[in-house]
């Protein structure tokens, strides 16, 4: 991606939406699936035992969908702007304020708390993500690529 956005900026950045589409669709997909059949993939994975966790996997899969929007995200958008100093910084920031997070709901709600603090956290890296791009302006470009006026990159060697 990096290379399409050295050569052809409006390339580039179709080709990011086209993919960042389809991993939504795609995640979307699999959380609303994995929501409503929870119970069974459990039962089948694990044994009818262990049916009781599905509530757990219903929560931790919205991660699922964080992830898959925020991870790309970062390495397609903010990486060829020169911004893997703030994308790293956002992961970092959510990984440090995770910890006590979910320590205290594991302690008060056991496994559902520490699903719940995933969730959180990836929601603060998606947030992150979106913020950053917002604050540079390079999120109007992305959402509206037609009607933002895109420099052309200047890759000759003078």
């Amino acid at each position: 991606m990096s290379h399409l956005f050295g050569r052809d900026k409006l390339a580039a950045i179709a080709a990011t939406r086209k993919s960042l589409l389809i991993s939504f669709s795609l995640s979307l997909s699999i959380v609303i699936f994995t929501w409503f059949f929870a119970d069974e993939v459990v039962s089948l994975l694990l044994g009818k035992d262990f049916i009781p966790s599905a509530d757990v996997l219903r929560v931790f899969v919205v991660c699922f969908l964080f992830g898959n929007i925020s991870y790309p995200a970062g390495l397609q958008i903010l990486i060829p702007h020169g911004l893997a100093r703030q994308r790293m910084l956002v992961m970092m920031a959510a990984g440090v304020i995770n910890v006590p997070i979910c320590c205290f709901l594991a302690w008060q709600y056991g496994a559902i708390g520490a699903a719940w603090s995933m969730v959180m956290a990836e929601a603060f890296v998606c947030i992150g993500i979106f913020g950053i791009m917002a604050r540079h302006g390079i999120l109007r470009e992305y959402l509206f690529p037609a009607r933002t006026d895109v420099a052309p990159v200047n890759d000759s060697a003078v």
